[in-house]
């Protein structure tokens, strides 16, 4: 399936240039008013847009969701804004062009490696290896040939620098 025929076949709404949003499930409360410092703990699931979705990541299957810090410039800018526009509980689907997921295979080489325990300090990556590989094949596809993705998100707390 493609960006368009998603945009076509679902209820989703054109939420930011490039990106369309459908709310699973309403969170409550009001939206966290994320400023420097805020930290968001979520799940997350990153599908192709193929039938049945190929799952690429999905934090459930780590021992802990995933933390994001406002203001500390993490890769994946969509995933600041995507979480700004949740309430605490709430799950969305965002489906994202590929221009807006560009870094995705990069983000997610560094998120596997620290899963698995193959980065044991941060270092500074501007691309890929020499060798022109993420070092996962699926990753690898990606960088040849960008496509549209999807990201499951839920929302589980936002902890705004005040708390």
């Amino acid at each position: 399936m493609t960006y368009e025929q998603v945009s076509k076949e679902t209820e989703m709404s054109m939420w930011e240039s490039g990106v369309k949003k459908r709310v699973l499930y309403a969170g409550t409360g009001d939206v966290v008013d994320y400023q420097e410092g805020t930290k968001a703990v979520f799940h997350y699931e990153t599908c192709k847009l193929d039938e049945p979705p190929t799952v690429l990541d999905d934090s459930r299957s780590q021992e802990k969701p995933m933390e994001l810090i406002f203001g500390k410039k993490f890769k994946l800018e969509i995933w600041e804004k995507c979480l700004m526009s949740m309430r605490v509980g709430e799950v969305a689907e965002y489906i994202c062009e590929p221009k807006v997921v560009v870094l995705y295979p990069i983000v997610a080489k560094s998120l596997r490696d620290i899963q698995q325990g193959k980065q044991d300090r941060p270092r500074h990556c501007c691309g890929m290896s020499s060798d022109n590989s993420l070092g996962y094949a699926d990753l690898d596809e990606l960088v040849k040939h960008p496509q549209p993705l999807a990201f499951i998100i839920e929302l589980l707390k936002g902890t705004t620098c005040t708390d």
